[in-house]
């Protein structure tokens, strides 16, 4: 099935601790994104066999300060700047937990790129692996 979130693409920070405590600061974020994952994937019960594919476009906009030229030639072009791609995957699959998937230890195949785009957004997808082939 196939999401989009809009909004610039979210990378997962680190926990913080507080008084020994762990604090989540994205904890709101999360709430958001995980709201409009949940209106896509409706009344569905979690996908809870292995192995599951991931596959993810991160949509990274422009400065503000870049200007029309500037934005022609990197449009569509790999993005190679911060926020880092791993830390933007976990972000997305954190979210995808208890909701699309029972857990991500069910996540067998990661395909991701990110790229310059006029808005930001994260496009993804998951699905079943039906055909499995030893390398």
């Amino acid at each position: 099935m196939k999401f989009i979130l809009h909004g610039n693409p979210t990378a997962l920070q680190r926990p913080r601790f507080y008084c020994g405590n762990v604090v989540d600061s994205q904890k709101e974020q999360k709430f958001l994104d995980g709201l409009q994952i949940r209106k896509q994937w409706g009344c569905k019960a979690p996908m809870e066999k292995a192995p599951i594919s991931f596959q993810a476009t991160f949509f990274m906009p422009f400065p503000k300060s870049l200007p029309e030229k500037g934005r022609d030639r990197l449009r569509d072009q790999y993005h190679t700047k911060r926020k880092d791609l791993d830390n933007m995957i976990k972000y997305i699959l954190d979210v995808c937990n208890n909701i699309v998937f029972t857990d991500d230890s069910l996540i067998a195949q990661i395909s991701a790129k990110k790229i310059w785009a006029d808005t930001g957004k994260t496009e993804f997808t998951l699905e079943y692996i039906t055909e499995y082939e030893a390398p």
